[in-house]
């Protein structure tokens, strides 16, 4: 179960590839029940860190295609919700969602309400517009300093999910604080290995291993 569930090699085209290509052998069927199958495995760079996908078929090109797909399914949701990256929606909602409310997408809309829900079943111990001071504790630590007393009681006035206005309806969102910003980092892998896993069981892949940055997720129906 991968972080969002409870809270509701061929260079491929476009991707960087950090690991080569691997190509298991027929595994027995002592291991894994079918004696023609082998694995197809790939590592790529997203959202700060390594994702690496193995899919095991006897299909070999069937492998392949279906760990492109998911892949790119990964690369989408890092372009929505990267905070870091101009064409985000997540960037462009930081940016402006102050000044004047903006419409979202259904899914970050979805992504959204659910932390909101989180934040309230926790007392705020999980709350997604910390994005300010972990901005101002990073810059510290690279300095080998402690960020200044006021500056962070004067971001924590600025935080907190309740200052998020959300309408799930017309999928609105606004902030209620000038220097609120939101970070998914504590979701963003869990939520990708999440869509990744449905690509992998809608075209039929029964056994898989996905490593996002330590989030792991295993898939095998035998």
């Amino acid at each position: 179960m991968s972080s969002m569930n409870y809270i509701e090699n061929e260079r491929s085209e476009g991707f960087p590839t950090f690991h080569p290509e691997e190509r298991s052998p027929a595994l027995s069927k002592e291991r894994a029940g079918r004696s023609d199958e082998g694995s197809v495995k790939r590592m790529h760079y997203l959202m700060d860190t390594f994702l690496s996908i193995e899919v095991f078929h006897s299909d070999e090109n069937i492998a392949k295609q279906t760990v492109e797909m998911a892949f790119r399914e990964a690369i989408r949701i890092e372009n929505i919700l990267s905070r870091f990256r101009e064409g985000s929606e997540v960037y462009r909602v930081n940016k402006h969602s102050f000044d004047k409310p903006q419409i979202i997408s259904e899914e970050l809309t979805r992504l959204v309400s659910n932390c909101i829900r989180f934040s309230q079943k926790t007392s705020g111990a999980f709350d997604i517009t910390v994005a300010p001071l972990i901005e101002l504790w990073a810059n510290a630590a690279k300095k080998n300093l402690f960020p200044p007393q006021n500056e962070i009681s004067s971001l924590l006035q600025n935080t907190g999910y309740e200052n998020i206005i959300l309408d799930s309806g017309s999928s609105m969102i606004a902030f209620a604080k000038p220097l609120l910003r939101i970070d998914f980092g504590a979701v963003g892998k869990g939520y990708a290995l999440d869509r990744m896993t449905e690509i992998l069981k809608e075209n039929k892949i029964e056994k898989a291993r996905l490593d996002f940055g330590g989030h792991l997720y295993y898939m095998d129906s035998q």
